[in-house]
């Protein structure tokens, strides 16, 4: 078996072939070239289908030559297109999206095809949740509550679209709460929130969320549909912050534990009497909410059959 994890679009890595910059799916290319039998694709994200529908794009070489060689498209027609995806292989898709029919349809345009493929017996996909986490995450990365919280709220992320834009204002907009974002946003409308822009690495967001109370996850619209919560929410709870889960999520009664459905589902209705009421308490209270939330609401490696969902 073979596991890619490499996304399609990924240029943060890269490397040199003949004294030009290749991105690194170019290496993922190559060893899927070569290689036959089974592949497992991690697609973490529902916007990083792989490009499956390439080889079935009617184009004239003449055209793909002149691409540069860093295209997509050209990377694949160099490497045989239809052998390099299928030659004597087959896919298993493992995403995080819990809404199937969504997640094949957004996958499924003239670049990715999942639908086609999946019609044809090549392709399998399969849900796992994104709130993964191990014992010792817990015991090496996870931090207490903040004695002592600069902030009421915490918001983790980069500007996406309208709807979660909407959703921050609701949530984190307002002269009670001392509320602050971290990430890169071209549009500021907010009046109430602390702009703190974009700040350190991916791995220190742990530690940005240990001087928050709580935050208020937020999808974006295709997250809404899709039913998808994603790792911020692991981040934050490993950085000792309570995590609130906006309600108006596809299957939010199955991706949350009914034993914590009270305490972490919201409305932007109800949001701040409870936020009150969390602000109210005292710390050992506040210990045993992050708590019983990293109990219920994260999942543990070991609570899967990998042999089911890595194998055809």
């Amino acid at each position: 078996m073979l596991l890619i994890e490499c996304g399609p679009t990924n240029t943060r890595f890269s490397f040199k072939e003949n004294n030009v910059e290749m991105p690194f799916i170019r290496r993922t290319f190559l060893a899927l070239k070569d290689y036959e039998g089974d592949v497992v694709y991690y697609q973490h994200d529902i916007a990083l289908p792989f490009p499956f529908g390439e080889c079935l794009r009617e184009v004239k070489e003449s055209y793909v030559m002149g691409l540069s060689k860093i295209n997509l498209t050209r990377m694949t027609w160099e490497l045989g297109r239809e052998k390099l995806f299928f030659g004597n292989k087959r896919w298993i898709i493992l995403h995080n999206t819990l809404n199937e029919e969504f997640f094949i349809k957004y996958c499924s345009t003239k670049r990715y095809k999942y639908e086609h493929f999946i019609r044809e017996g090549l392709m399998k996909t399969r849900y796992i949740t994104q709130l993964l986490v191990s014992h010792c995450d817990i015991e090496e990365m996870g931090m207490e509550p903040n004695s002592n919280p600069k902030y009421d709220l915490m918001y983790v992320g980069k500007e996406k679209d309208k709807f979660r834009t909407q959703l921050i204002l609701q949530y984190y907009d307002s002269p009670k709460i001392r509320s602050c974002i971290i990430g890169k946003w071209k549009s500021k409308p907010w009046r109430y929130i602390e702009y703190l822009g974009v700040r350190g690495k991916q791995g220190e967001t742990i530690r940005f969320y240990n001087s928050a109370l709580a935050t208020v996850f937020v999808p974006t619209e295709y997250m809404k549909k899709g039913g998808i919560l994603t790792s911020r929410i692991t981040q934050a709870l490993l950085g000792g912050c309570v995590v609130f889960i906006h309600r108006d999520i596809y299957g939010i009664e199955k991706l949350v534990d009914p034993r914590i459905q009270n305490v972490c589902i919201v409305t932007p209705s109800e949001f701040e009497d409870k936020l009150e009421v969390l602000k109210s308490v005292d710390l050992e209270t506040r210990k045993f909410i992050v708590e019983l939330e990293r109990k219920y609401l994260l999942k543990r490696y070991c609570d899967f059959d990998w042999n089911r969902l890595l194998h055809w």
